[in-house]
């Protein structure tokens, strides 16, 4: 946007601006997702972040919303003045990134990979299986969103714990081994 901070203070009075966190600012209209998963200091991930991405998900009511491992400071969602308290938006689902991929530090959604391996480890199988087959059939401009090898990378550095339940199935046919148990 370009203000200096005479003019950001002008564009916050004249309700041109919105202050989310420090140094983070919305332009009025911006999709409430967004603006709640910034001010809490984290970005818009998981099946929250897929759908902004123009994924198919399952339905899903939650904000999901990635923060740093070591994040501190978190604020509430809903009022950058008050302070994350656990338990007190159970709308919001908190995802501690300490997944291998990751996005832009500054972006306010995570890339897709990122929010497809936080999808896959905090979804259903089914949901996670759906929510694979429309990134392998979604294009943008042609090009597809994600490869079979991009998601063999993918599956390969979730945890084994939580990413077990997709290994091989469905997908198979595409060259990328899904299971559901």
């Amino acid at each position: 946007m370009g203000y200096d901070q005479v003019g950001r203070r002008a564009a916050i009075r004249a309700g041109e601006l919105e202050r989310l966190r420090n140094g983070r600012f919305a332009v009025p209209g911006t999709a409430d997702d967004l603006t709640r998963a910034v001010r809490l200091g984290g970005k818009v991930t998981c099946t929250s972040g897929l759908r902004l991405l123009g994924l198919w998900t399952m339905p899903d009511a939650l904000l999901h919303v990635s923060v740093k491992v070591n994040a501190a400071r978190l604020r509430s969602p809903d009022d950058r003045r008050a302070s994350w308290v656990a338990g007190e938006h159970p709308d919001v689902r908190l995802h501690w990134n300490g997944l291998q991929a990751s996005s832009h530090p500054d972006s306010p959604i995570d890339d897709l990979m990122p929010a497809l391996a936080h999808h896959i480890v905090c979804a259903g199988r089914e949901s996670a299986v759906v929510t694979i087959d429309s990134a392998l059939n979604s294009t943008v401009g042609g090009v597809p969103l994600a490869t079979v090898e991009q998601l063999a990378v993918l599956l390969s550095g979730l945890p084994v714990r939580r990413g077990d339940h997709i290994r091989t199935g469905r997908l198979s046919r595409r060259g990328l081994t899904v299971t559901l148990d």
